[in-house]
């Protein structure tokens, strides 16, 4: 038997459902993919609602990697680009000042990541700074431990929908691209470059959303991300990959695409392997709710 840390697994929970995906690095390979539905009422939060159905979905699956990568919602986080003075030797406090302006409570209430990432025009360093509350990442990994299993990685769902693009476009990422999912109540934008997160936009819509609306609120939120980003040099159009719940609907993506040409289905088997004994027909019609899993499995066993 192959050991353990040779593989890793991601789990994403959304309002109606959550997925596992478990990575063989040495196959380059998913070697494990489940979909479960949360049954609980909506009225619950999704990780209070989602413990009967992972206990339910892990009686059928046998996970060979202890440790369980996850994510936390974007909308959940506080995402920032801050500038600092690349002369400033206080960074940490620079950046706490700075975030604190834009958070609902004391800075100490967060998990603080942040790594530079270029220069702004006027000559400041800025630096992508990451805040999540303590108390939506205690729940999290404790929700975990209760069904005994092993929190590795605690990521963002943004950010794993770029690890997921990276791996299978390689040959796109030097150029800005969109990444959207879309769930029943709303859905995330994200633009990426250089296997990087540029920016998001956030798109809420009422339940059983018709496809001519959505794509008008698509085209609306592409337009409000684009104008303030600076990846809009050339005029060339910009991919848009999509994913999430939405778009298991049939014929929802090809109504989309059908006015927003530049929208495909983002394919988190292109370049890794799928090993997982699922007919290839079968597999397709869940593949738009698998990417989060998948770009979480990626991180590895951390």
């Amino acid at each position: 038997m192959k050991s353990s840390m040779k593989y890793s697994t991601g789990l994403d929970i959304q309002h109606e459902y959550l997925t596992l995906a478990q990575y063989d690095p040495g196959e380059h390979a998913v070697t494990m993919v489940a979909i479960q539905p949360i049954t609980v009422s909506a009225a619950a939060s999704p990780i209070e609602a989602a413990g009967d159905d992972l206990d339910s979905l892990r009686s059928r699956y046998k996970l060979v990697s202890g440790l369980i990568n996850c994510a936390l919602p974007g909308d959940y986080t506080i995402l920032k680009k801050l500038p600092v003075d690349p002369q400033e030797d206080d960074v940490d406090g620079a950046l706490a000042w700075e975030l604190g302006q834009h958070l609902v409570g004391d800075v100490d209430e967060y998990f603080v990541d942040y790594e530079p990432v270029g220069k702004s025009p006027d000559g400041l360093q800025e630096y992508l700074v990451v805040a999540s509350r303590r108390e939506q990442v205690d729940q999290f990994t404790g929700f975990l431990k209760r069904h005994k299993l092993v929190p590795g990685v605690v990521d963002i769902d943004l950010f794993a929908l770029i690890n997921v693009f990276e791996a299978n476009y390689p040959e796109l990422t030097d150029r800005p691209a969109l990444i959207l999912h879309a769930e029943n109540e709303s859905a995330r934008l994200i633009m990426t470059q250089k296997g990087s997160y540029v920016d998001h936009e956030t798109i809420n819509y009422d339940t059983e959303i018709d496809p001519r609306t959505f794509t008008e609120h698509l085209q609306a939120g592409t337009e409000r991300l684009l104008s303030f980003t600076r990846s809009r040099d050339d005029g060339t159009a910009i991919p848009i990959f999509s994913s999430g719940g939405l778009f298991v609907q049939p014929g929802f993506l090809d109504a989309v695409a059908s006015a927003v040409t530049t929208v495909s289905q983002l394919n988190p088997f292109r370049k890794i392997g799928c090993r997982v004994g699922v007919e290839e027909d079968k597999l397709a019609g869940y593949i738009p709710q698998l990417s989060v899993a998948v770009g979480l499995s990626l991180r590895g066993d951390v």
